[in-house]
């Protein structure tokens, strides 16, 4: 049986600012893609999903 697999990908650049002296507290572009068998309209909420978990893990999990 032959499957598709469709594929989404975002990249968005986030920015963190202390919010009483407005400073930048971490800035960098997060990327996220996928690649597995969805409809469009699955794609958006998922891709929204890892694209999120992404960013927290990048912006608030330990340093290397």
């Amino acid at each position: 049986a032959m499957t598709t697999e469709n594929y989404v990908t975002m990249e968005t650049e986030f920015q963190v600012i202390e919010t009483r002296t407005r400073q930048t507290i971490w800035k960098d572009t997060v990327s996220a893609f996928l690649k597995r068998k969805m409809t469009q309209g699955e794609s958006v909420p998922l891709i929204y999903d890892k694209l999120s978990r992404t960013f927290l893990w990048k912006c608030f999990g330990k340093p290397k």
